[in-house]
């Protein structure tokens, strides 16, 4: 089980890396690289004007079970950085987390029923595209628009919180499908490495959700209460 106290800004960054690989995700999208030594929390997000309280709280979200967050830790997170912190997310899933998920799983389907999971795939690529692009173009103009002081009654966060799916069902389907019906000639290592991989942008996603149905929704309604 990993420790809570770990988590505070003179914890340094390489062992926090260290009780929980997946925060290697993270990293580039805070414009953090590896071999810092053994600079501290503190030391890294000062050097690069990020935010201490949204990198640790990023980080409990990746590394602590049934994480509860704060009404303090919301009211410390600057909105214009975690605005910064969802954009840099979207942009690493489209451009890398997603893309690699699928060559992985056309090197190991290409051989067996490959327009049966060219399909599949073709559908979860929409869905990804559909839902960045909605939070691109509608909900983070809108947020920037209250951060300016402009009102509007056309939309609200509640709006998206009505209409925020986790696009959760596409990536079920490639899962079962995977597991089920991978093609027995191929390597069980290129397998391994498909399936793994899923899973691990599957809990990534979970992760990335958290922060917005969470954080994104309380800092926003919280604006928009102020100019009310």
């Amino acid at each position: 089980m990993i420790r809570r106290q770990l988590f505070n800004e003179n914890s340094q960054l390489a062992d926090l890396l260290l009780v929980n690989i997946n925060l290697m995700h993270i990293l580039p999208r805070f414009k953090i690289d590896v071999g810092v030594g053994e600079s501290t929390v503190k030391q890294i997000c000062e050097e690069r004007n990020i935010s201490i309280p949204l990198f640790l709280m990023v980080c409990k979200v990746y590394s602590l079970d049934n994480y509860t967050i704060s009404q303090a830790t919301v009211d410390r997170i600057p909105v214009d950085q975690l605005l910064g912190y969802l954009h840099n997310s979207h942009t690493d899933y489209i451009e890398n987390r997603v893309p690699s998920v699928i060559r992985s799983i056309i090197d190991i389907t290409q051989s067996s029923y490959s327009s049966h999971f060219k399909a599949f795939l073709q559908k979860y690529k929409e869905d990804t595209d559909i839902h960045f692009a909605y939070e691109e173009e509608v909900l983070f103009p809108y947020i920037n628009a209250l951060l300016n002081g402009e009102k509007t009654e056309r939309y609200n966060i509640k709006e998206f919180q009505a209409n925020h799916t986790n696009i959760q069902e596409s990536l079920n389907d490639l899962k079962n499908l995977l597991v089920k019906y991978a093609p027995l000639e191929v390597e069980f290592e290129k397998k391994r490495k498909a399936i793994s991989e899923l899973f691990l942008l599957e809990e990534d996603l979970n992760k990335h959700h958290v922060i917005e149905d969470e954080i994104l929704v309380a800092v926003v309604s919280a604006i928009e209460k102020e100019l009310r």
